[in-house]
């Protein structure tokens, strides 16, 4: 299986199911990143608190930041035909 997440070990969907409790306290407690595979993919990965919290402050932090971008925008369009204009100048 080939992914681009860093994960600590992969279930499939039916060894969740059968094992979930165990695996959501080894999550937990030994901080791991548990990828749930379907059909040879990863659909989803179970993470512990700690690494949620992160997530949640990266996410508002470049939320911030778009927004910051955003308002700094003085609100002026131009057209393709006022561009070419400018450049032929």
């Amino acid at each position: 299986m080939n992914t681009d997440l860093d994960l600590d070990e992969t279930v499939t969907e039916s060894e969740l199911g059968t094992g979930a409790a165990e695996l959501l306290t080894r999550v937990s407690t030994e901080h791991l990143r548990v990828g749930v595979v379907r059909d040879g993919e990863v659909v989803a990965v179970l993470i512990d608190p700690d690494d949620a919290r992160i997530l949640e402050r990266l996410e508002l932090a470049a939320e911030e930041k778009w927004a910051a971008e955003r308002d700094s925008d003085d609100g002026q369009r131009f057209s393709l035909d006022e561009l070419a204009r400018d450049q032929d100048a």
